[in-house]
Formats: C-alpha cells, structure tokens, sequence
C-alpha cells in the first residue's frame, strides 16, 4: 500500500496485521510529489508491519508526531545509502507538541534520515528514544545535523549509538537556532559529534553512556547561559 496524498490522522494510528503475513506502508507513489503526514496522536508500526518511502519515490517527504512512536517491526525512511544526498526518497521526522514523549525502538529495523526535535516553546518537554535492542537509527542525512535540536529536550537511552551528529568540518549546534530553548540529554547511548566543536546554546547533560567529540577543534563551547551537566558516563575529547 503507498500513500499517494497527504494525511492528517486527528488521533492514534496504528499497522498492525492480525494473523500471519505482512502489511508495508509506503509514502509518495510519485517520482518527484512529496507527501506530508501528520499524526496528532500516538503512532505504532506493529510486528510484521512496515513504514518505509515508496521504491518509486525520489521526493524529500515530511512526517510530524504530536504523540509517542513505538516501533515493533520496520521503519525505514531513507532509500539512500547512510549520510548519502538524497537522490532515491527519503522523509524527515519531526516531534511536536505541549508533553513528554516517547520513541520505543523494539526492532534492529529502524533507520530514520532527518530527526527533529520541536517540541514547546523551551527545553521543558522531552522526546526520550528507548530501544530494547542494540540500534543505531539516525543514519540517514547528509548534512550539518543527523539530528535537529530546536525546542524541547532529546533524551537517549540505553542501546542506542549514534555514529555522528554532523559531519566534518562543521559545529553542532545545541539548539540549532543558537538559543537556550534545546537540550541534548545522554542517558545511556553512545554519541559521537562526527563534526568539529559541540556548541551548547542550550542544555548538554549526560547521565550514563558516552560523547565523543572525535574530529576538527575536539571541543565543547559554550555561549551565553548554556548549561553543562557531567552527572555520569563518559566524555572522550
């Protein structure tokens, strides 16, 4: 099944099959027409069940989540290779809205490309990502960010490595749009910057896990009232 319009879903959705077989879940049936999906409830991709870019897409399409993601069985948002130009279709994720959230990676099958963080109007809210598997999601963009930090908090969990927030040559920074209103929490991944300098406009906090800063200045600055916070893990500079 592809998905050949936009979609609005004022309230939870849900893949799911209920015997054997399986169900895909395609977005963009066009070369060049991208798609926008927006769910203002819970979303969840069930065992045997597949959200992924139409084979016949080449479009950049975006998807918004008000709600929690929880991901049983396939999500693939990148026809790309990892940190590859989009040429073959590809999707970005972007979380809103006024709560805590949280995104439940219960399979090795989840590759996101472009990851959004705005949530609120401040660092007060958080997207925490969980995985009960050993999972490195954010594969997908080309670019300044893997991950985009502009309002609420990124909270990551245990079994999850990033490989690299950014690529060389170029600052991360938390938020991206150089205010205090982001906040990047490590909380039992293994993060890697990939770029130069880790620039804190905002919050950075590590619990447990581990942050890498690995190329270019090998540096954490920080600008005006941001925030550092050392509670545990590890910081490889």
């Amino acid at each position: 099944m592809n998905l050949g319009s936009n979609l609005n879903v004022l309230g939870n959705f849900t893949l799911s099959v209920s015997n054997t077989g399986t169900l895909t879940f395609g977005i963009g049936d066009d070369l060049a027409i991208a798609r926008t999906l927006i769910f203002s409830g819970n979303v969840t991709i069930g065992a045997s069940c597949t959200m992924a870019i139409g084979s016949s897409s080449i479009a950049l399409h975006a998807i918004t989540i008000y709600g929690n993601f929880t991901i049983n069985g396939t999500v693939d948002l990148n026809n790309n290779a990892d940190y590859a130009v989009n040429t073959l279709g590809a999707a970005s994720l972007t979380f809103m809205g006024l709560s805590d959230n949280t995104v439940s990676i219960n399979s090795v099958n989840t590759s996101f490309y472009s990851f959004i963080v705005n949530k609120g109007v401040d660092q007060t809210f958080t997207l925490s990502v969980t995985a009960t598997v050993a999972t490195s999601p954010f594969d997908g963009r080309n670019g300044n960010n893997m991950v985009t930090l502009t309002k609420g908090t990124l909270r990551l969990g245990s079994n999850i490595t990033v490989p690299q927030l950014n690529v060389a040559g170029q600052n991360y920074d938390i938020s991206t749009a150089q205010d205090v209103n982001a906040g990047l929490w490590i909380d039992g991944a293994t993060v890697t910057l990939g770029g130069s300098a880790l620039v804190i406009y905002g919050k950075f906090r590590i619990t447990s896990g581990s942050f890498t800063v690995n190329n270019g200045q090998s540096a954490i600055v920080t600008r005006g009232p941001a925030e550092v916070l050392i509670e545990g893990g590890t910081v490889n500079m």
